[in-house]
C-alpha cells in the first residue's frame, strides 16, 4: 500500500497495535548504598541505615569477638545487604559467622586504619581485604587475603553462598614500615581502584594500583608536607582531595591532591594551627569531610591539659580560625564518619573510663555557629569503639530497566508491567498524554485518545530518583473495536546498552505473518507475533532522534 491514501488509511487506523518495549541500562554513582551497615567497636551493637530512609537504627546482632579500632564493612551497593565484615583479625559472614579460613589476619587490633575491602576487578563476587599491622607511630606491613563469595562457606544449598577466605596474609610488595593511615579509593576508570597508604616518619605516599592484573604496582610521591605518622585519610572523590590527619605531636593536618588515573599524589595545603602537643601519639584522631567538599571536621584526641573536640575547617576560608562543634565537654574524641544520613557520626568519652558514646552532627555543610552537636545516641549505647568502619570505594551501580505491556487500545485499560534489577524502592509513571500519573509499581491506565505517546518512568531508590526512562507506545483507534479488545497484536523487546540511544539504526519489516529483524552491531533482539489476516504490512523504521522518535510509513 502507497501513495496519499495509504498514508490517509494508516492515520486513520494509527497501526496502533505496535508497542515497542526498550530494555535500558544505565550506570548511576548516587544510589550506591554500600555504607548501609556499620558493624564496629567491641559490643554486640552495630547500626544499619534504612534503604529507603537513610535513617539510622541500631542492630544488636555483630559477632564477637570484634576489635575496638578500625573495621571494614562489605555491602551490596545495589541491595544494601550484608556480604561480610571484619576487624582486620577475624572475618565474619552475612549470617554473623566466623568465615572460613577467615581468622588470623594480621590487622593491628584497636588500630585507627587496620583493615580496607575492594572488590577485584575483572572478578565476580570476589573481594580483597587489605590489613597493616602498624601500631601507633610504630610503623607496619600492609598484607592482602581474598574473600569468595562464590563458595558456599557456611551455608547449605540452597541457600545463597556466604563465602570463604582463600590465600590470605600475601605480602603487598614494597608497602613496609607503613603509617596506620589506610584507605582505598576508586581509580579514574571506574573499575579499578588505589590502596593509599604512608611510609611512617617520612614524607612519603603512596598509591597502589588494584586491577585485574593483581601486581599492585606502587606510584610514590615525596617530598610532601612534613615527616609523619599518619593517623587516618579521607578522601572526597568529587574533587580528588585527601585530607590527612596526623598521629605526632606539633605536626598539623594536611591536604593533598591526588590524580586518579596516574596515581600521583601533591601537596595542597596544611591546616594551621590543627598541631597539638599531645605525647600520647593521637595528635589528632581523625578528619572527615562534609557532604559538599566545603568543611573539614577534625577530631582533636585530647590530652593532660589539651580538651578534646571536634574543629570546623573551612576549605575556602582558609584564614578563618578553626572552630569548635562539639558543645558539650567530652574527656576524649575519635572517629569521624559521613553516613547515608548526610550527617557525621562521632565517638567519644565524656568521662575518663566512660562508655564509648556516639553523637552525630548535623548542618554540616554550613559555618560552625549552625552545625548541631547531638550525644549520647541510641540511649546512651556503649559501642566499646574508638573507629567505624571502612567500606567498599563507591562506585558503578549498574541498573537494567524493562518494561512490558498488555492491552493497547483505546478506551480500554492498559496494564503496565516493570522488570527492574536490582529491585527499586519505588516507581513513578508520567502516562505521556498530558494527564495520568501514578506512583504504582503495575499501573493500570485507560487512555481516552488515540496517538503514539512517549511514557516517563522515575526509579528511586533511597529516596533518591535515578535519570527517568522512557517508553514510546502506540494507542490503538480500533480497526476491529471488539478484536482490538481481546487481542494483542504484537509484542518486541530490544535491548541495548546506552542510556537513552539507540544502535544508528534498524529496520524492521512487519509482515503479520512473517518478521525480518536487521539490527546493527550484533544487537539482540526478540519479538512475538500475532497473525491477523486482513491488517496491512507496514515498514518501520527506529531512528536515535530526539526522544527517541519513532517514524512509522505504509
Amino acid at each position: 500500500m502507497s501513495g496519499a491514501g495509504g498514508k490517509q488509511y494508516l492515520k486513520e487506523i494509527k497501526i496502533g497495535a505496535l508497542i515497542l518495549f526498550v530494555a535500558l541500562s544505565t550506570t548511576i554513582f548516587a544510589q550506591d548504598l554500600s555504607q548501609h551497615n556499620w558493624y564496629f567497636g567491641s559490643t554486640s551493637s552495630g547500626i544499619r541505615f534504612n534503604r529507603g530512609t537513610n535513617v539510622a537504627q541500631s542492630v544488636n546482632n555483630q559477632a564477637l569477638p570484634f576489635a575496638r579500632g578500625g573495621s571494614a564493612v562489605a555491602t551490596d551497593p545495589a541491595t544494601a545487604n550484608l556480604l561480610f565484615y571484619t576487624d582486620g583479625v577475624q572475618v565474619y559472614d552475612a549470617s554473623h559467622l566466623a568465615m572460613p579460613n577467615g581468622n588470623g589476619l594480621t590487622g593491628q587490633p584497636d588500630a585507627n586504619q587496620p583493615v580496607a575491602i575492594a572488590p577485584m576487578p575483572g572478578q565476580t563476587n570476589r573481594w580483597y581485604i587489605f590489613t597493616n599491622s602498624s601500631n601507633f607511630t610504630t610503623g607496619g606491613s600492609i598484607s592482602q587475603s581474598d574473600v569468595d563469595l562464590n563458595q558456599f562457606g557456611n551455608a547449605v544449598f540452597p541457600a545463597p553462598a556466604l563465602g570463604v577466605v582463600g590465600a590470605k596474609n600475601i605480602a603487598m610488595p614494597g608497602l613496609i614500615n607503613r603509617s596506620e593511615g589506610m584507605i582505598v579509593v576508586p581509580h579514574a576508570n571506574q573499575t579499578d581502584f588505589w590502596l593509599i597508604s604512608h611510609q611512617n616518619g617520612t614524607q612519603s605516599y603512596a598509591a597502589t594500583l588494584i586491577d585485574a592484573t593483581a601486581t599492585f604496582p606502587s606510584i610514590v610521591s615525596t617530598g610532601i608536607g612534613f615527616p609523619t605518622s599518619v593517623a587516618n585519610f579521607s578522601y572526597y572523590a568529587r574533587t580528588n582531595k585527601i585530607a590527612v590527619s596526623p598521629q605526632n605531636q606539633n605536626t598539623d593536618a594536611l591536604i593533598l591532591n591526588f590524580n586518579n588515573a596516574t596515581g600521583v599524589i601533591a601537596f595542597d595545603r596544611f591546616i594551621f594551627n590543627s598541631a597539638t602537643a599531645a605525647t600520647n601519639s593521637q595528635s589528632i584522631y581523625d578528619i572527615e569531610w562534609d557532604t559538599k567538599g566545603q568543611y573539614l571536621y577534625l577530631s582533636r584526641h585530647g590530652d593532660v591539659g589539651i580538651p578534646a573536640n571536634v574543629f570546623q575547617y573551612d576549605y575556602q576560608n582558609p584564614t578563618t580560625t578553626l572552630a569548635p562543634v562539639a558543645t558539650a565537654p567530652v574527656f576524649r574524641s575519635y572517629g569521624l564518619q559521613l553516613a547515608p544520613d548526610s550527617a557525621i557520626y562521632h565517638l567519644y568519652q565524656a568521662v575518663s573510663g566512660g562508655p564509648f558514646l556516639l553523637g552525630k552532627l548535623t548542618n554540616t555543610d554550613t559555618t560552625s555557629n549552625l552545625v548541631v552537636n547531638t550525644q549520647s545516641l541510641f540511649t546512651a549505647t556503649d559501642f566499646n569503639g574508638t573507629q567505624f568502619p571502612a567500606f567498599k570505594p563507591q562506585d558503578s551501580v549498574i541498573m537494567t530497566v524493562a518494561f512490558t505491556t498488555s492491552g493497547v487500545c483505546q478506551n480500554s485499560p492498559t496494564n503496565f508491567f516493570p522488570s527492574v534489577t536490582p529491585n527499586a524502592d519505588s516507581l513513578r509513571w508520567n502516562f505521556g498524554d498530558g494527564v495520568g500519573t501514578s506512583g504504582s509499581w503495575s499501573p493500570i491506565y485507560t487512555y481516552t485518545s488515540a496517538g503514539t505517546l512517549m511514557l516517563r518512568s522515575t526509579l528511586f531508590i533511597a529516596a533518591k530518583p535515578i535519570p527517568p526512562h522512557y517508553l514510546l507506545l502506540s494507542i490503538l483507534l480500533p480497526y476491529n473495536f471488539n478484536w482490538c479488545k481481546t487481542q494483542p497484536l504484537a509484542t518486541m523487546s530490544f535491548l541495548h546498552r546506552e542510556v537513552l540511544q539507540v544502535p544508528n539504526s534498524f529496520l524492521l519489516k512487519w509482515l503479520f505473518r512473517e518478521a525480518h529483524l536487521h539490527p546493527l552491531h550484533g544487537q539482540t533482539v526478540t519479538w512475538g507475533i500475532h497473525s491477523h489476516p486482513t491488517l496491512p504490512a507496514i515498514t518501520m523504521w527506529w531512528l536515535p532522534m530526539p526522544r527517541d522518535v519513532l517514524r512509522m510509513l505504509v
